[in-house]
């Protein structure tokens, strides 16, 4: 059932599948070619890398995404961009993790326009051990620069 789907998708077949795994499987095309697949496309993603509605890999690509590297709408990963991130290193919309980085910001090093973190680098608002705004940042570099 998988390869079959696996060999739809090689053979230019444009419809998304349910479920697709991908993890370095030999696959043949239908031109009698053997080739290993690493991606995986489908509403359901699972693979190496994978593109998909709900994605699952090393770099997972999609609206729900989980991941070592995650770029999507809800991601949660060692390194995770977009809308909402939850990771190691987070940047987004809304942004939690070791360093975060975002509009709103909560974590270890937070940066943002509203930071909430144990060192909170703010914007508008900050919060936390060490709180810094971005004016008070700005003439430190200056000067360090000169």
């Amino acid at each position: 059932m998988i390869l079959e789907t696996l060999k739809e998708n090689t053979a230019g077949n444009r419809k998304l599948p349910l479920v697709d795994f991908a993890y370095g499987q030999e696959i043949e095309t239908p031109d009698g070619k053997k080739v290993r697949k690493y991606v995986a496309r489908g509403v359901i993603a699972i693979g190496n890398i994978s593109i998909g509605v709900i994605s699952l890999g090393g770099i997972a690509i999609g609206g729900l995404c989980i991941g070592g590297l995650s770029f999507g709408l809800f991601t949660y990963g060692g390194l995770a961009l977009g809308g909402i991130a939850l990771g190691g290193f987070s940047a987004g919309i809304f942004a939690v993790g070791g360093v975060a980085v975002g509009f709103i910001a909560v974590g270890g090093l937070a940066a943002g326009f509203y930071a909430l973190g144990d060192v909170a680098i703010g914007i508008l608002k900050a919060s936390g051990r060490k709180v810094y705004y971005i004016s008070q940042i700005i003439p430190i570099i200056k000067d360090f620069l000169e």
